[in-house]
């Protein structure tokens, strides 16, 4: 024997590139797990159309029996406990006692006064349409269905030798009739549901795709800092282990032949191997998130540019709005790794008398500009080779909408310009 497994979202959607419906029906159309809002629906249907039947018992004695009908199933729906017990059984045991109860109250209505408004279809409207949204075109078919026969066979047993084949067509005709309209309202309500269901899924499929985007995002920051930090280990701290390596062998070799030479050669390791501390403390210190969520943005590009202009012994100017100025959490991030990566470069490589750092907000935009009077290289170079952290800046800027462009040339300053909207 072979069991299929049907995905419970799948029901009575409307296929693409037909002119007809074609309905896929579930394969656990009943006692299937209700859809979000079923119930709540059903509750609030049958509470309007209690109310409008005790509105319209004012005036129309008959429309009592609907009113009790209508107590009854709203009594049911809101009965503690029921849908935990009846379990897959609940919706359909209640719409088919809600069916049930709206024809035998017209019925009992048509016998106390033949010729008074017949409201049924009032009774049994909520019921086919939280039919079709929970069962689909299956639910519709089964409700109308039923309804109609059932109305039909206790229409004849009520006026049962009473009737001509006249008479019979006139009893039966507004229950056909009834049921045709009925069953075009059920399937319009089952499309438009579908087309409901299949928005919804389509939002949480962009949803859980924005999801991964965002998580790959956030992997490739993390790889690229990762990077960074290496190249920066490597070019501080490694260099000044390879350096203090080389100063202790030729003390070695020295110490006995020329004390003094030894001496000079230790005193030049300490001073690097000081030098290499200050530098891997300074590289850790980078690692830490903290001075932005301690400082803020403005407060923070100004302690690095601060440690830039002191390493290097330029004068600094820094303009940053108002400390308390605070940015989305990525905003921030960026603008704090682009300054800090371009500071950085200026420090190592430019050879500054004068640092500009300015950060403004212009509108919906912000811009963070970095500028040097130092030697300058050659962007188009430097950024086809990856060399200074240029193409990482870019990446940067460019996964929160914005850009990078950096003016300069061998020899002459330097200006790096970030522009990011102020709110992604």
């Amino acid at each position: 024997m072979t069991t299929v497994m049907a995905d419970p979202e799948r029901r009575h959607v409307p296929r693409a590139g037909s002119g007809l419906y074609n309905w896929t029906v579930r394969a656990d159309s009943v006692g299937g797990p209700l859809d979000p809002g079923v119930l709540r629906a059903f509750r609030t249907g049958v509470a309007l159309q209690l109310g409008l039947s005790a509105v319209l018992a004012a005036v129309l004695p008959t429309a009592l029996f609907y009113v009790a009908e209508g107590a009854l199933v709203l009594a049911v729906l809101f009965w503690p406990g029921a849908h935990e017990r009846l379990g897959r059984s609940y919706l359909p045991a209640v719409l088919t006692l809600a069916a049930g109860l709206a024809i035998v109250a017209r019925q009992t209505a048509l016998t106390e006064r033949p010729l008074g408004p017949d409201l049924v279809a009032v009774a049994l409207l909520v019921p086919t349409l939280v039919a079709a949204m929970q069962y689909g075109a299956r639910g519709v078919n089964a409700m109308v269905l039923g309804t109609a026969v059932a109305d039909s066979l206790l229409s004849l047993a009520r006026l049962h030798g009473r009737l001509d084949g006249g008479g019979m067509g006139t009893v039966l005709a507004p229950i056909f009739l009834r049921t045709a309209i009925f069953a075009m309202g059920g399937y319009i309500g089952v499309y438009l549901h579908a087309v409901g269901r299949e928005r919804r899924k389509a939002l949480l499929r962009q949803n859980a795709q924005l999801a991964r985007h965002a998580a790959t995002v956030e992997q490739l920051a993390t790889a690229s800092e990762r990077n960074r930090l290496a190249r920066e280990l490597h070019d501080t701290l490694a260099h000044a282990l390879s350096g203090l390596a080389v100063q202790l062998e030729a003390a070695r070799s020295v110490w006995d032949t020329d004390p003094g030479d030894a001496r000079v050669l230790l005193d030049r390791s300490l001073a690097m191997a000081r030098t290499g501390l200050t530098e891997a403390r300074r590289a850790l210190h980078a690692l830490r998130a903290s001075p932005l969520d301690d400082l803020g943005l403005p407060l923070a590009l100004r302690q690095i540019a601060e440690s830039a202009a002191a390493r290097t012994g330029a004068a600094l100017t820094v303009r940053t709005p108002n400390p308390g100025v605070r940015f989305q959490p990525e905003i921030e991030q960026s603008v704090y790794r682009v300054a800090q990566e371009a500071l950085e470069n200026v420090a190592r490589h430019a050879d500054a008398r004068r640092i500009s750092v300015a950060l403004e907000q212009n509108g919906t935009h912000l811009r963070l500009t970095v500028s040097d009077d130092g030697r300058g290289f050659d962007p188009a170079a430097a950024g086809a080779d990856g060399g200074l952290g240029v193409k990482g800046m870019r990446e940067r800027a460019e996964m929160l909408g914005g850009s990078v462009e950096i003016t300069s040339r061998p020899g002459g300053p330097t200006t790096l310009h970030l522009v990011l909207p102020s709110s992604p």
